[in-house]
């Protein structure tokens, strides 16, 4: 059984990208009853994964989609010279899903979250984007978190 945060981001990133394909907003997921993550993942993925691990999942996609609209308006905020629209879905999946964690997860140092965005996008999107992403990420952190490295090995 696979247990880690990288794969629990894995999963979010999977589910996040899907809701974005989809044009599905926060508000119609979790308004309907009927959605369940579980529903998402297969059942080889429910065997595969620990409870850790899923639950770290479910905790990253309930935070953005619960906090949706502040996400976005931090992303659009860092994204200096493109809109949110102009960000591929991946991306944007990612940069949704490392803001969340670094808002609002104060267990995980933000040099890990921007780390592992990095590593997703470096796998998930093409060459180039993730050094847009680890830009978005860094300005972020730089001018709202500072270095606060009392944290900084917790993971």
């Amino acid at each position: 059984m696979i247990t880690s945060r990288h794969k629990g981001r894995e999963l979010a990133l999977q589910e996040l990208y899907s809701f974005g394909v989809k044009g599905l907003s926060p508000c119609d997921i979790l308004n309907d009853k009927s959605y369940s993550f579980f529903n998402f993942l297969s059942k080889s993925a429910l065997e595969e994964y620990d409870s850790a691990t899923i639950a770290y999942a479910v905790w990253l996609v309930t935070t953005v989609l619960e906090n949706f609209n502040d996400i976005n308006a931090k992303i659009s905020a860092y994204s200096r010279g493109r809109t949110i629209d102009r960000i591929s879905p991946v991306d944007l999946a990612i940069l949704r899903l490392s803001f969340a964690s670094i808002m609002f997860d104060k267990s995980t140092h933000q040099t890990i979250v921007i780390d592992e965005a990095v590593k997703l996008s470096c796998a998930y999107s093409n060459e180039i984007n993730y050094k847009f992403v680890n830009g978005v990420l860094g300005a972020f952190v730089k001018e709202n978190r500072g270095s606060d490295d009392n944290d900084k090995n917790k993971r």
